[in-house]
Formats: structure tokens, C-alpha cells, sequence
């Protein structure tokens, strides 16, 4: 299997539907940065990013378990944006995709 296909079958693993937009959400958390930034990097509107970025954090939805894999908080300098970044398990998902691809 070439590690292409590998990559692929991680995310598989995870939710056999997802979206390619979906598991770009998570990559793109590799730093601190905004929803909005996801939003405007995948070329999404607010609520499918913010849809996609819920479904790595700890709650998908309303009493629906997420992926427990992003941090969202409320920016303190301006209250309308959420940070998002990867959490512990995020981060060894990614170092997981990484070593696959080397």
C-alpha cells in the first residue's frame, strides 16, 4: 500500500464519509489559529467550517461526541472569533500522518 492510500484509510478509520474539507480542518490546526482562517484556507462558509472544526473538537454537536483532537476557545482580544488548535491527541494524529509521509 503506498503511503497515499495509507493517509487515506487514517481518516477512513476515523468516519468512512468524511469529507476532504473535514480532514484539511484538523491539518490546518497544526498552529494556533482561527476558525476563521479555516474558513477562508478551505474556501468554506462560516457554517461549514465551523461544522467541520466541531467535528475534530471535543462535542460534534449538542450531546454528540466529537473527535476530542481540537481546542476551541473564545478569543480574549476579540470576542467574535474562536482560536483552534490541536490538543495532545491532535497532535499525535498529525505526528502519526507525518511520520507516514516521510
Amino acid at each position: 500500500m503506498n503511503k497515499s492510500t495509507q493517509l487515506l484509510e487514517l481518516f477512513r478509520n476515523i468516519d468512512p464519509e468524511m469529507s476532504i474539507s473535514c480532514a484539511l480542518a484538523l491539518l490546518y490546526c497544526d498552529e494556533e489559529t482561527t476558525q476563521r482562517d479555516v474558513e477562508t484556507r478551505l474556501g468554506l462558509s462560516n457554517a461549514s467550517a465551523s461544522r467541520n472544526v466541531s467535528f475534530w473538537s471535543e462535542w460534534k454537536k449538542y450531546q454528540v461526541a466529537g473527535q476530542n483532537m481540537i481546542t476551541q476557545t473564545v478569543d480574549p482580544q476579540d470576542r467574535r472569533y474562536r482560536l483552534v488548535e490541536l490538543n495532545p491527541k491532535g497532535k499525535a494524529f498529525v505526528a502519526q500522518i507525518n511520520s507516514l509521509l516521510e
